[in-house]
């Protein structure tokens, strides 16, 4: 991931340019770990959808 992060980021930060929002978050998070991000965006999804199940099934 590191890798492909390295190579594709000077693009996303070009392509960024005009907007000053995504500017900001790129400054932001320009050395932050996106596998890391992903572990826990995933983490934090499955968790949520399965209090979801469980409220569901009434089990709460």
């Amino acid at each position: 991931m590191a890798e492909w992060q390295a190579a594709v980021w000077p693009a996303a930060v070009r392509a960024a340019e005009p907007y000053s929002r995504m500017r900001a978050l790129y400054a932001a998070y320009g050395g932050a770990d996106l596998q890391a991000g992903a572990e826990d965006g995933f983490s934090y999804g499955l968790n949520r959808i399965l209090d979801g199940v469980e409220a569901r099934l009434g089990r709460s």
